[in-house]
């Protein structure tokens, strides 16, 4: 059996196939040192990088050529993927860290505003003073608790309609949105045992991740507290 390890350039989040806890993995280390407890792993290239489509297959010369064959039989192979190749090459060099040589080839380094360590950076700083400084941890949790790449999950306690109405009304008064779309949080989900009703995925790229620290806190200082009352005034009075 394979164990299988996605990787989402620069960093991570391994997938339900397997037995390693991702507590037990560095988000610092380098891509040789991720891979080494596994059989195999594939590189997205649209997942961070923005490309067209498609992912690298690494793994034994037999299992690749084994996955080429099933590749083959499910309709994957395209005429050319040279579309995707320059997508990818693309992707790379405008998002990934400002490092000017990737194996032994220098080219010139990211054209983003933000790389993505600093996109990643930016989400633990904001993150950190958002559950120290607002009432988050009363009513919404991010897991993981501390973000090990440029997105997080944010677990929230109230109904999708009560969070976009409240958002919304945000959006009017301080025109900061703190999230787009939202979702219910299905009942067999671990956090609904908890109370979560609702959930989104927060990733900081580059466009939000021009905001500044301080209006993000603003914003979620406003939505928490709006949202706690919102769930208090529903709870029954005795």
């Amino acid at each position: 059996m394979h164990y299988f390890y996605e990787y989402y350039l620069p960093s991570f989040y391994p997938n339900e196939i397997g037995s390693f806890s991702p507590n037990l993995l560095d988000a610092r280390k380098n891509l040789a040192e991720l891979a080494e407890p596994f059989d195999s792993m594939y590189v997205s290239f649209y997942k961070g990088l923005g490309s067209m489509s498609g992912a690298m297959l690494m793994g034994s010369k037999p299992f690749c050529e084994e996955a080429r064959v099933w590749q083959s039989r499910f309709g994957g192979n395209l005429y050319s993927l040279m579309p995707y190749a320059i997508s990818c090459w693309a992707g790379f060099r405008h998002h990934v860290s400002r490092t000017k040589s990737v194996a032994g080839y220098e080219y010139e380094g990211s054209t983003s505003p933000l790389s993505f360590d600093e996109k990643f950076e930016k989400l633990l700083r904001v993150t950190d003073t958002i559950s120290k400084e607002t009432e988050f941890n009363n009513i919404a949790a991010f897991d993981p608790p501390i973000p090990e790449t440029n997105m997080v999950h944010v677990y929230l306690k109230g109904s999708v309609s009560d969070c976009e109405a409240i958002r919304d009304d945000i959006v009017g008064k301080y025109n900061i949105r703190v999230f787009s779309r939202i979702r219910d949080l299905s009942s067999s989900d671990k956090m609904a045992a908890h109370g979560y009703g609702a959930y989104f995925e927060w990733t900081m790229g580059e466009a939000n991740g021009m905001i500044e620290d301080e209006d993000f806190v603003l914003a979620w200082d406003h939505f928490t507290s709006a949202l706690r009352r919102s769930i208090e005034a529903e709870e029954p009075q005795d």
